[in-house]
């Protein structure tokens, strides 16, 4: 393949259309930089990481790159965050710009590539269009914690190019460098593991470095020459398994069968071509509903899936763009489609970021071919409503409330909503309305055992000390070795003077954490109200063998020491 060479008089309106490109997504996304931070992942991603709190420091590094937090291994992503507390602090509004800035930037290099490789301008500002400016992008750029999203779609787009650098002439440090961002890509987020496959079917279109008329030896060729990107894929994947397995995220298969998983995986193909089609009534939270796999909604999505494969199968040889277009979007979209169930969605608008790709080249490549002189009006057109309606998408993520109240609305049923926005109405001090919420989520999934908690300690600030006893100790039965609900219920006994009911919870944290000084404390406390004078002594003596300054261990004694 030659080296592709734009006209000087071609570089003009291509400035222009990047620069215009780059403002359009700033205002499409610009709600975003005055909204806050979310009490759904921003908490364990940013406001309460002490690592990612203390900035960019060679500890908080190391950190980063021998741990697995938030059921992933992905230093790139804390490294990011880490240099956005450095210049920001925790102002929500860098954190935003950065998002932006990162995605702004994505899908100027996308433009820039594809314009470089087919010097073809207006289908290459589509795809660009239809990538930067669509509102199925909000959730990967308006959430703080979805960075990884932007991040690595960033060095997805940079590998391509670079890799199409290589293709035009192949070189060792070229292919060391595609190597490199491909790594870091994959420490950003591990969805790039099937980048490599992405660059097989570029390979066929647009690089036309493989055809079906002689696959036998071109097609091999081209995946040998990836071995590399295979060996990188395949560790990442290894390592996101263990750290997955490692959090809980992975659902077992007797919670979600694989008949379940397939059934799911066929709706979301074809939920997603049609929020890509209609953007509308989108979700920060899709409900996983279980799914038959003989349902007529399965039945439907699988013909639909398997006609529009059959209908691209049989004009690949020529219209390669949509052969590769196409099986971009359905090999992208494996990792999430829930054949490996990590968490309790159905699916998710981020799941698409890097998948509309093959959807945009399948679609400007299409109308460049069949209705070319469409293209200058169509552009601006999908840009102008696109950025509309990403301008709206936008300021549904303002807040915890505003978003999951939006959730709520779309999908009244919807258990995981409610409890997020119970949550996030509890976070604001709104604990009547937080209970509604709560209450409403109990009766849709009462083995939700998160919601339980969440519900017990939303009754405790109300004084509803029946519900709070009922819905933790609901919670202990599905979690039993919580920590935390051990001890806000065997408080709550102690404070109702059940004193004897609240001792097994007691001793049960000081049985996992013999430093667990409160628990300790209120143990001698409970075991001083029933009469068991010394070995409530030996409690609070072994406080102050952690603790010898504790002054609530000292003023226990003395107050033993003076009835006793």
């Amino acid at each position: 393949m030659g080296k592709p060479r734009m006209r000087q008089e071609d570089w003009k309106p291509a400035c222009l259309a990047a620069l215009a490109l780059f403002a359009a997504i700033w205002i499409a996304f610009a709600p975003a930089l005055n909204h806050a931070f979310l009490n759904h992942d921003d908490p364990e991603y940013l406001t309460e990481n002490p690592n990612v709190l203390a900035g960019l420091t060679p500890t908080g590094a190391v950190w980063a790159f021998t741990h697995t937090h938030s059921a992933n291994w992905h230093p790139v992503t804390w490294l990011s965050h880490m240099l956005d507390v450095e210049l920001y602090g925790t102002e929500p509004r860098g954190h935003h710009a950065t998002n932006i800035l990162i995605h702004a930037a994505t899908t100027v290099i996308l433009f820039g590539w594809l314009l470089g490789l087919t010097r073809a301008l207006l289908p290459s500002l589509l795809v660009a269009v239809l990538f930067g400016l669509h509102p199925l992008r909000v959730e990967s750029v308006a959430w703080i914690s979805e960075r990884k999203d932007v991040l690595a779609a960033f060095f997805w787009v940079l590998t391509c190019w670079l890799y199409t650098r290589y293709t035009i002439r192949p070189s060792r440090i070229r292919y060391i460098f595609m190597l490199l961002t491909f790594s870091l890509g994959l420490m950003s987020k591990a969805m790039l593991v099937t980048l490599p496959c992405a660059l097989v079917l570029l390979d066929y279109w647009p690089h036309t470095r493989w055809n079906f008329a002689s696959w036998r030896k071109t097609l091999p060729a081209a995946i040998r020459e990836k071995w590399p990107l295979f060996a990188l894929s395949i560790l990442a994947s290894v390592i996101t398994v263990f750290a997955q397995q490692k959090s809980g995220a992975l659902q077992s298969l007797s919670t979600y069968t694989v008949d379940i998983r397939i059934a799911n995986a066929l709706q979301s193909y074809f939920n997603y071509l049609v929020m890509t089609i209609w953007p509308v009534n989108l979700s920060p939270l899709y409900m996983h509903r279980g799914p038959s796999l003989f349902s007529l909604k399965t039945f439907i999505s699988l013909i639909a899936i398997a006609g529009i494969s059959a209908a691209v199968w049989r004009v690949a040889a020529r219209d390669r763009h949509l052969f590769s277009g196409w099986l971009w979007f359905l090999g992208t979209l494996v990792p999430v489609l829930g054949l490996v169930q990590v968490g309790a969605q159905a699916m998710a608008d981020r799941f698409t970021y890097i998948p509309s790709i093959g959807i945009a080249f399948a679609t400007a490549w299409s109308l460049a071919r069949w209705k070319p002189r469409s293209l200058g009006v169509i552009t601006p057109l999908l840009a102008l409503a696109l950025g509309s309606l990403t301008f709206v998408q936008t300021q549904y993520w303002r807040d915890g409330v505003t978003l999951f109240s939006r959730a709520v609305e779309i999908e009244p049923e919807n258990a995981q909503a409610h409890t997020f926005l119970g949550a996030a109405l509890y976070g604001d001090a709104r604990y009547e309305d937080a209970a509604d919420h709560f209450e409403r989520a109990v009766e849709l999934a009462p083995d939700y055992s998160r919601l339980r908690y969440r519900w017990g300690m939303t009754a405790l600030k109300l004084e509803r000390y029946d519900v709070a006893e009922r819905e933790l100790e609901y919670y202990l039965h599905l979690q039993p070795d919580d920590p935390a609900a051990q001890y806000e219920l065997a408080t709550l006994f102690a404070k109702r003077g059940a004193f004897e009911r609240s001792l097994p919870y007691f001793e049960a944290i000081v049985r996992n954490n013999p430093n667990a000084v409160p628990a300790l404390n209120n143990l001698g406390n409970a075991l001083f109200a029933l009469g068991r004078v010394e070995d409530a002594r030996g409690r609070y003596q072994e406080v102050l063998a952690i603790d010898p300054a504790n002054a609530i261990a000292h003023g226990n004694l003395t107050l033993l020491d003076t009835r006793h």
